[in-house]
């Protein structure tokens, strides 16, 4: 016991202020042989809970959850992930549009039916992304602002109309009636 004090003293003081361009040793073993550096890995000291007093760049293993951690400036504790990244390793909204490339998402990437009403915003459907008739289904029912626009169409088919000034058309199976606030203007016979 003795001698390996004496030993590693005078170790520490050859290797004190030395920089070695190339150091061999088989198995290096690290504070009180916790850590392992060897040929072909490191094996970290497996720690219950993470470390309390952290220096910028710690790196340790957690044995409670599993994880290599890691602190960049020695108060932040980052987790490595592991390869690849699944779905699982991320916190619902996590990802937010400003980590997302542009152009990163694909049609490839939204599955059929992934675009629900709920996830487009209000106004956010353009006329130049609305192609084709639309069917009457689609209109529901309500009005349809024409703003100073004008409907084409092949064939309207519509019940009674009425507009504005009190004018109304009335269809029967025998006549086309036109009333004016209620009253019998003039019926065209079928």
């Amino acid at each position: 016991m003795v001698f390996k004090k004496i030993l590693t003293k005078v170790v520490n003081w050859i290797l004190k202020n030395v920089e070695l361009e190339e150091l061999r040793v088989y198995n290096l073993k690290v504070g009180n042989s916790t850590v392992y550096v060897k040929s072909d890995r490191i094996t970290l000291a497996a720690l219950s809970s993470d470390p309390t007093s952290l220096t910028q760049g710690d790196m340790w293993f957690n044995s409670t959850d599993g994880k290599i951690k890691f602190t960049p400036d020695g108060t932040a504790v980052k987790v490595l992930p592991p390869a690849p990244i699944t779905t699982d390793d991320i916190a619902d909204g996590a990802i937010t549009t400003a980590k997302i490339a542009d152009s990163a998402v694909t049609e490839a990437k939204i599955a059929n039916g992934a675009v629900t009403t709920a996830k487009i915003a209000d106004g956010a459907v353009t006329d130049a992304k609305i192609t084709g008739p639309i069917s009457p289904s689609k209109i529901g029912q309500g009005d349809l602002n024409l703003g100073s626009g004008k409907l084409t169409c092949g064939q309207v088919q519509v019940g009674d109309i009425s507009m504005r000034y009190g004018w109304k058309i009335i269809e029967t199976p025998k006549a086309l009636i036109v009333l004016k606030d209620g009253r019998k203007v003039f019926e065209i016979p079928a």
